[in-house]
């Protein structure tokens, strides 16, 4: 019966040891199921957060697109209208000009005091015009430019008459001289272009002669030009 006791007395002291050791696993598990509950709670919270960062994200994506598209549309009708007006004022100021001619080759400091006297005896001169042609200079200067140095080309004279037909009898008359002399200098006569005209001139004549350097035809370089140049006004 000894050894029995000893025997039962041992597996009891087991059986309580698996019991305390049962216990303590099971305690330190719901401890662990705790902590893992705490930590999927901050999860779902800290996702949710981000769930909303990234709604009010897109929202506000979204919001800034249609802005965007707002004001593209604002600014291409703001470039429509620009444009509509440039050309309005290109026109208005071509129309403004349409009296005018210009006068290339007169040396500075010829008109003396009196431009308007001096072009008229000038123009009278060069071109022999009768005396009883009334030519109604309105006024007449120099352009709007800085002095130029002597060894610089002079400034041109800007001419306005009265009557732009006459105006054009003299630029025609001009033109079919052949060439004018005064005071041993060439003097040339043109119309009194707009900037962005005598810009678009400046880019044909640079055109034809690349064109005329690559031995293309007239006719061709006429038509390229003409949408090169003059077509993307």
């Amino acid at each position: 019966m000894g050894e029995a006791e000893e025997n039962m007395a041992s597996v009891l002291a087991v059986l309580k040891t698996f019991r305390k050791e049962h216990a303590d696993a099971s305690k330190e598990t719901k401890a662990t199921l705790s902590r893992v509950e705490v930590t999927l709670k901050e999860v779902v919270e800290r996702t949710t957060i981000l769930e909303q960062q990234m709604a009010d994200t897109h929202q506000r994506v979204s919001d800034t697109e249609d802005q965007l598209q707002r004001h593209e549309r604002a600014i291409r009708y703001m470039l429509q209208r620009e444009a509509k007006l440039s050309t309005k004022c290109e026109d208005l100021e071509s129309r403004a000009r349409r009296n005018n001619l210009r006068v290339y080759g007169i040396r500075e400091g010829e008109e003396k005091n009196d431009m308007i006297h001096f072009i008229t005896g000038m123009i009278r001169t060069a071109l022999k015009l009768p005396d009883n042609l009334d030519l109604g200079v309105e006024r007449a200067h120099r352009s709007l430019t800085m002095k130029p140095k002597d060894t610089e080309p002079p400034r041109s004279i800007i001419v306005r008459f009265w009557d732009y037909r006459v105006k054009e009898k003299i630029l025609q008359a001009a033109w079919k001289s052949g060439g004018i002399v005064y005071q041993d200098k060439k003097v040339f006569f043109d119309q009194d272009y707009t900037a962005e005209v005598q810009k678009k001139l400046q880019m044909q004549r640079l055109v034809t002669f690349e064109f005329l350097s690559n031995g293309s035809q007239s006719g061709t370089i006429t038509g390229e030009l003409r949408n090169k140049i003059w077509g993307s006004s």
